[in-house]
């Protein structure tokens, strides 16, 4: 097909992507929602404005936010649902999955990797804890996260794409994040 807005193969990719889960052809799926390219634009949602202008927009409140991420979340919900239709052991592929649901400016259009929103679903098999909101010190950076995510996976990993020089600066430990593990 050629669709008529890049809403309308984010929604084809997105679907392209649970088949390759549902199917077992990948264990991994990145979807970039968050149309971070400098000129990605959201007109499918009725949006005229371009990717990097919106990021040096007020955020709460704004009407154009609030129709990009109801869109986002919609995606999240039907990859949510779609992977709980699935058995998968004694529950569904959704109790044994990871979905890191995140923004792609953190707490500034220029960020520093803190203060970084991330929703966790799931919990890769009992591995993250669930049900709660964490709030870190604000020195554990976007690096520390990722650090945890491939210690579930088994790759042991203090830091993630950090230096010690940048830790010193950025990062207030190391290792996994033990406030989101069970």
């Amino acid at each position: 097909t050629n669709p008529e807005f890049e809403t309308d193969w984010h929604d084809r990719i997105l679907d392209l992507g649970i088949s390759a889960l549902k199917s077992g052809i990948t264990s991994v799926l990145t979807v970039g929602s968050g149309r971070g390219e400098i000129f990605g634009a959201w007109k499918g949602l009725g949006v005229e404005q371009q990717g990097h202008n919106l990021g040096h927009m007020k955020q709460p409140d704004n009407p154009i936010w609030i129709k990009i991420r109801q869109y986002n979340s919609r995606m999240l919900v039907k990859l949510m649902e779609e992977l709980e239709s699935v058995p998968e052991g004694s529950g569904s592929m959704m109790d044994n999955t990871l979905i890191v649901y995140t923004s792609n400016n953190a707490d500034s259009q220029h960020t520093s990797g803190k203060n970084w929103p991330v929703m966790l679903l799931g919990n890769c098999g009992g591995a993250f804890k669930t049900g709660c909101f964490t709030q870190l010190d604000g020195k554990r950076p976007i690096n520390a996260l990722y650090a945890s995510i491939l210690r579930t996976a088994g790759v042991e990993c203090d830091r993630f794409n950090m230096s010690e020089q940048l830790a010193a600066k950025f990062d207030s430990g190391a290792g996994p994040l033990k406030e989101i593990l069970a």
